[in-house]
């Protein structure tokens, strides 16, 4: 049984290896940073970010760019970042996106193409003027001051971030969740979508000096006006201590409001607190509730979330045929870790017809995508 509380490597790495390419993703970033419990180990980042990548991650997609950009823990490559912002970018990520567009106008990786420049920095609504269009925002938010609409469980101005570390490698963690169509707004006028924009850029680095403090003020002055992709992004900083002081309340908050919305992301990440107990008592059921809520709404982590409670009789009466159904719905739309279960289902016959057929068909579908148990189970197939 996991032991709450235990913040050894070897737990973290644990834990990661149960999840899927998104948890891969942010283990990755963790050794790329390094912390309190995680040493910086940069051919460890490599190794999970790549894992991550080819799993269908679409941050450890553009994470791995970056690190072939910049010839990080691996050997300088142009071609092969081009290759997997390509891939980030084709599934919307802006700064992918972004990234993307300027190997087009600089030739770096590939052929010299304006156009597809332009149609890359088009997909990602991102001023090659930043600065200019950055100070257009500012103002207009400076004769706003005083007369935005407050979200839901108070506001959060930038005066009251507190200080953050200054730039640092790596991605910001799970935000590619996000995925936002940023839209464009009249000159110098500030869409909530175009402040979010602003927050996603400083988070990535993308263009700017990576400033996660500076990320958390622009997702504050989206969140602020309601809109339910920041108040996530602003609960997933607060989570994760990026660009503001720890405050897994805070989250809580944010993730709530977001949550009010139907926002699944939020919904999804609401149950992942109630059933760690992080920051509060430890609520199976509540977690259920919100993985449920989020499941619904097409959430394929949160449907592989509420199969495992299911299949462990974790805050819910256990039932394996519901378990099964869970993993299948997920597994469908590609996790990893849900066609890993559903593997183990099949196999044993567990809340479906036993067919070792099923079950080699599932461990291939989550090996191929990287899931580190499923290749390791597929062994034992002759």
């Amino acid at each position: 049984m996991e032991k709450h509380g235990d913040t050894s490597e070897r737990h973290t790495v644990w834990r990661a290896m149960r999840g899927g390419p998104e948890d891969w993703n942010a283990l990755g970033v963790r050794y790329l940073k390094g912390d309190g419990t995680i040493q910086k180990d940069i051919k460890k980042a490599v190794y999970w970010l790549t894992s991550a990548a080819k799993s269908g991650s679409t941050e450890g997609q553009y994470n791995l760019a970056v690190l072939y950009a910049r010839g990080e823990g691996v050997r300088r490559d142009e071609k092969k970042a081009v290759k997997w912002y390509q891939k980030a970018a084709k599934r919307g990520y802006p700064a992918a996106c972004a990234a993307l567009a300027q190997c087009y106008e600089k030739g770096s990786g590939v052929r010299f193409d304006p156009r597809q420049a332009e149609k890359w920095y088009a997909k990602a609504d991102l001023n090659r003027n930043w600065e200019e269009f950055e100070t257009k925002v500012s103002r207009k938010e400076k004769r706003k001051a005083g007369k935005r609409r407050t979200g839901a469980n108070g506001g959060v101005s930038p005066a009251e971030s507190p200080a953050a570390s200054d730039a640092r490698d790596g991605g910001l963690r799970p935000i590619a969740d996000l995925n936002p169509d940023v839209c464009s707004g009249e000159a110098g006028a500030a869409t909530a979508e175009e402040q979010f924009a602003v927050g996603l850029k400083y988070g990535s680095g993308d263009g700017v000096k990576q400033n996660h403090r500076k990320a958390f003020e622009w997702f504050g002055k989206a969140a602020e006006t309601g809109h339910a992709g920041a108040q996530n992004a602003i609960g997933l900083c607060y989570e994760s201590g990026e660009g503001v002081e720890r405050d897994v309340r805070k989250a809580f908050a944010w993730y709530s409001a977001a949550a009010e919305q139907e926002h699944a992301p939020a919904r999804y990440n609401l149950g992942v607190l109630y059933k760690r107990g992080d920051g509060m008592p430890r609520n199976a059921k509540k977690a259920v509730e919100w993985y449920r809520k989020a499941a619904d709404g097409g959430d394929a982590k949160a449907q592989c979330a509420l199969g495992a409670c299911y299949k462990d009789g974790d805050g819910v009466k256990r039932d394996i045929k519901t378990a099964a159904a869970w993993f299948l719905a997920a597994a469908e739309k590609g996790n990893a870790a849900a066609q890993f279960n559903a593997a183990i289902c099949y196999l044993n016959g567990q809340g479906v017809t036993q067919s070792a057929a099923e079950a080699r068909e599932w461990y291939a579908r989550a090996a191929e995508q990287g899931y580190i148990p499923a290749r390791e189970a597929l062994k034992r197939f002759t």
